[in-house]
């Protein structure tokens, strides 16, 4: 688990890839809400080894790198999944 506080003018997917450095121990998987859906933490995550689990934002576009997360995109589309 890990915490963070940041000015107002700081958005969550900014202070997200800092969290990661330097881990204490070996993380698996990062659940987080939909702040944090953004490519930019995909790719940090990915980068550690880490998967990522969130759900998309309620405005989620499909990426064209991304199939798991256009899934999710597409399941919220179509009322199969909640904000």
């Amino acid at each position: 688990m890990s915490t963070a506080a940041s000015l107002d003018s700081v958005l969550d997917r900014e202070v997200l890839p800092k969290r990661l450095n330097p881990p204490r121990r070996k993380i698996g998987k990062v659940s987080a809400y939909g702040a944090y859906d953004a490519n930019s933490c995909y790719t940090a995550l990915k980068g550690k080894g880490v998967i990522p689990v969130s759900s998309p934002r309620k405005n989620a576009v499909y990426w064209e790198i991304g199939p798991k997360h256009n899934q999710a995109v597409k399941a919220l589309k179509n009322e199969q999944l909640e904000e």
